[in-house]
């Protein structure tokens, strides 16, 4: 006997299905031969509603309708089906219609003669104060199911819900928020956690739900959602800054979860289980955290680390000299003139070019995909640290952007070095140029002084600023600048990138990485003082900063551009790939060998101490340091590029960053090389340690400072070292993305903030990465450059106690000649005066001779005789030690 057309049965479960129960009235009206309708009281806690019944076997109807009614329209349904297990095989199909704002809507829910188990299907709230929804029950006739309907309330803050997923899900799990009143005044993070690692899911968050029900894995550009992928966790971020915003208001928000299978790789039984979390976070307060990283950190261990170095690596180190009125003059003179008119600028000008014009093209193209992302809401086109997500003034991950605020300080405060060093030189050749023009009046005034014209005052004031023109030219401080600029701009870039970091966007935040290196190294080889030259030794050819950005720095960036295109998903085409490793290698050995020529047949221009030994001793030095870095430190990347441990594009990161490493090291041990190796010609060689700290009449007092001197060099060198193993430390084993995988694998290697609940692990590494770039551009530039009285002073040393085999040219330059020379010279002077070269200025030296102008000839004349006379005594020193080797 054929069962009725089917069996209406309400059936209280204690145990519901789904995560919550709402305080509202629900009702169910079939056109059954049994009607059913339950009612709830309001403040009454509702259990799901659920039917049990059967398709009829009837030719005439195939299908049966219920009206399900809730007078609280604003809450989410989830409508649940399945076969029962003692049913007949066969499908069931449920409809439900509703009018949602004046259109028909149609919701869908399908199982199929193969599937088991529970499908769910949530119903959106709608406006309307009573909510009607039609169901209609159609499939295999004779089909025995299960319904359950409940009425879903809002999930909780700080109240984890289990959520089970399947691939054969139809509709991904939809839940409801419902904020409360302040609920703006802090950052609302959704987080999803997952112990299966193999199932990418999506997670979806919007004020619409229909969106989130039905369009779960697609993105739109209407401003209205945000949705990532995870597979073991992920977190999305609401702010009021954020699209759409956190505001103030009790409108409702709608988390969707699913499994992802946009390329379908995910296997079609796949389930997952996932922890969902709402929690308040960041409060917007940033003034502790800005007070702290930027300005007890950045600012104050910036200047600390600046005085460390100045008194470390200068041999003059004298604070009452930079409180002088001259000293404060000449600073004025450098920023307000010589920054902009006088003195050599191409390294600086051509960075600040470069820079400014890669700028604008790069924010563009960063901007262009943040601003895309924000408005499709698509998280996985940037790969953020979604755990350590700090906002303001928009959707961007602030903290990862102010964090390399350290970068431009620390640029600022290099800059501010450069300029208190190329202050010094102009006060010293102010100083000189003055002394010498005093010099020449009063020996020109004796000698007129029966009534013969005095020297014109005016003529005196040009010559004396002339000569202070001259003898600055000596010093080139644009690459410290320039390095400055490079500091800043990496800052700016670095900031740009985290904009919207991802594959194609790093490579401006590595463009003045490859500058920073590449000025490192030409500053050690150039220097900031030109190289004196005379009849033995041959000026030094410095590499000019057009060379070096058209040769070197602009072919590296396309390069790394070209590698950037080869590991995206598009890929560089077979076509490109052999004419760019082709070119590849052609440029490294052009650069190779043309480094080679610059270091090798010049280096006992470089030696200090004049000795063969030492200069035997620096050619090993620097030999073994550029084999090490041309051959070793390519073949080393290439096979890590080639077992595809690193990328092609950080493979040419990693080389300039070795080279810049390598060629800082290895200046600095064949500066320590030559001092070791003075310090050993001494009387008395190197003692105990303990006997030159205690015992005060064991050894010299300038033997001790030079002990002490080398200690605290390499002091800082390890300091350095250390600081920057800890960056790279940061760097590899405490990384929070990773652009080269999946926005999903990526993800999982999210961290929580762990510096002033505000800066993650990759905050600290561009603080610490400044530091450490910071130590080491003060230490290039400090062995880069000596001031003029140094020099003058190791040359009056040198030149009495006969310990070098020529005077250095630097103290012709720099030393005057006193008052007696000039007497002693001034018996020929004539009347008239004329401009003429200015004869004690090296010509190796000065690229324009003729800008060098004196106002007598007889000046000219007492300054040749000073050089005459400086020579034969150098002739006589070599002479009596040639004597004194033969015998």
């Amino acid at each position: 006997m054929l069962l009725p057309a089917i069996l209406l049965t309400s059936v209280l479960i204690s145990t519901s299905r789904f995560p919550f129960a709402a305080h509202a009235k629900l009702s169910a009206d079939c056109t059954f031969q049994q009607i059913k309708s339950w009612k709830i009281d309001q403040n009454t806690l509702a259990p799901p509603l659920g039917f049990r019944g059967q398709l009829p076997f009837s030719k005439n109807r195939k299908s049966h309708t219920c009206l399900l009614k809730t007078n609280d329209s604003n809450r989410m349904i989830y409508l649940g089906a399945k076969r029962n297990k003692w049913s007949k095989e066969g499908s069931l199909h449920l409809s439900v219609y509703e009018e949602v704002e004046g259109s028909l809507s149609t919701s869908h829910l399908g199982i199929s003669t193969s599937q088991a188990g529970w499908k769910t299907c949530p119903f959106c709230p709608t406006m309307r104060e009573v909510s009607e929804k039609h169901l209609l029950f159609s499939g295999t006739a004779g089909v025995s199911f299960m319904v359950e309907m409940q009425q879903e309330g809002s999930i909780q803050l700080d109240e984890p819900v289990e959520v089970k997923l399947s691939a054969k899900d139809s509709y991904p799990a939809v839940y409801q928020f419902i904020p409360a009143e302040d609920i703006s005044s802090a950052q609302l993070d959704v987080t999803v956690t997952s112990e299966s690692k193999n199932v990418p899911a999506y997670l979806k968050v919007s004020r619409d739900c229909k969106d989130v029900r039905d369009n779960i894995d697609v993105v739109d550009y209407k401003g209205e959602s945000i949705r990532l992928s995870f597979t073991k966790k992920g977190r999305i971020t609401l702010s009021k800054f954020s699209i759409p915003p956190l505001t103030a208001s009790n409108s409702s928000w709608f988390i969707g979860i699913a499994i992802k299978n946009a390329s379908g790789d995910t296997p079609i039984d796949a389930t997952k289980t996932v922890t969902l979390t709402l929690n308040r976070s960041f409060d917007y307060s940033y003034a502790h955290a800005m007070w702290v990283s930027q300005c007890a950190i950045c600012i104050i261990l910036g200047l600390v680390v600046s005085f460390w170095a100045w008194c470390n690596f200068r041999e003059d180190c004298c604070l009452s000299l930079c409180l002088t009125r001259e000293y404060l003059s000449a600073m004025l003179a450098v920023i307000c003139t010589y920054a902009f008119i006088r003195g050599p600028k191409t390294y600086s000008y051509i960075t600040f070019i470069v820079g400014s014009v890669l700028m604008v093209g790069a924010f563009q193209f960063v901007f262009a995909d943040w601003y895309l992302m924000i408005y499709e809401g698509d998280r996985d086109h940037c790969y953020y640290n979604d755990f350590c997500y700090r906002v303001r003034y928009a959707d961007i991950p602030y903290n990862l952007i102010v964090s390399n605020l350290a970068y431009v300080l620390h640029g600022i405060i290099l800059a501010f070095n450069v300029l208190c060093m190329e202050s010094e030189v102009l006060a010293q050749c102010k100083k000189h140029a003055s002394s010498a023009q005093e010099n020449s009046v009063d020996i020109v005034s004796n000698e007129h002084e029966e009534g013969k014209s005095q020297v014109d005052k005016s003529i005196n004031k040009t010559t004396q600023t002339t000569e202070e023109e001259a003898l600055k030219k000596k010093y080139d401080f644009s690459l410290g600048y320039a390095l400055a600029w490079a500091l800043c701009f990496e800052g700016m870039f670095s900031a740009l990138y985290h904009l919207c970091p991802s594959r194609f966007t790093f490579q401006f935040d590595t463009a003045f990485m490859f500058v920073i290196a590449a000025l490192s190294v030409v500053l050690l080889y150039n220097g900031i003082g030109m190289q004196s030259c005379t009849r033995e030794v041959e000026a030094k050819r410095r590499v000019g900063a057009a060379n070096l950005f058209l040769f070197f720095l602009v072919p590296l960036l396309i390069f790394n551009y070209f590698g950037t295109m080869y590991h995206s998903e598009a890929g560089l085409d077979v076509k490109l790939q052999i004419p760019f490793f082709l070119f590849l290698i052609l440029w490294f050995l052009i650069i190779a060998l043309w480094a080679g020529s610059k270091l090798l047949p010049k280096l006992c221009c470089k030696c200090h101490c004049k000795c063969c030994e030492c200069c035997c001793s620096c050619c090993t030095i620097i030999f073994v340091f550029c084999a090490f870095g041309f051959v070793l430190i390519p073949v080393l990347l290439i096979v890590l590029w080639s077992t595809k441990v690193i990328e092609f594009s950080d493979a040419i990161l990693w080389f300039c960053v070795a080279e810049s490493c390598i060629a800082s090291v290895g200046s600095f041990c064949v500066g320590l090389k030559c001092e070791s190796s003075c310090f050993s010609n001494s009387k008395d060689r190197f003692k105990k340690l303990w006997d030159r700290i205690c015992d005060q009449n064991c050894c010299s007092k300038e033997e001790c400072c030079s002990f002490f001197k080398v200690t605290c060099k390499l002091l800082y060198t390890c300091s350095i070292l250390a600081l920057n193993c800890f960056a790279l430390w940061i760097f590899f084993d405490r990384e929070t993305t990773d652009k080269s995988k999946s926005p999903e694998k990526s993800r999982d290697l999210n961290q929580e903030c762990i510096f002033l609940a505000f800066f993650d692990w990759h905050d600290v590494w561009h603080i610490s990465s400044s530091f450490g770039l910071l130590m080491g551009a003060l230490m290039v530039i400090h062995v880069s450059y000596k001031s003029p009285r140094l020099v003058r002073r190791q040359s009056q040393t040198g030149a009495a106690s006969g310990a070098s085999d020529e005077l250095r040219p630097d103290s012709i330059i720099m030393d005057a000649p006193d008052k007696q020379d000039l007497k002693e010279n001034a018996q020929n002077t004539p009347s008239n005066y004329e401009n003429v070269p200015l004869s004690f200025e090296n010509p190796c030296t000065v690229s324009n001779r003729d800008d060098v102008r004196t106002p007598a000839r007889g000046l000219q004349n007492m300054t040749q005789s000073f050089e005459e006379r400086n020579n034969q005594c150098i002739s006589e020193m070599r002479s009596s030690k040639r004597f004194a080797k033969r015998h």
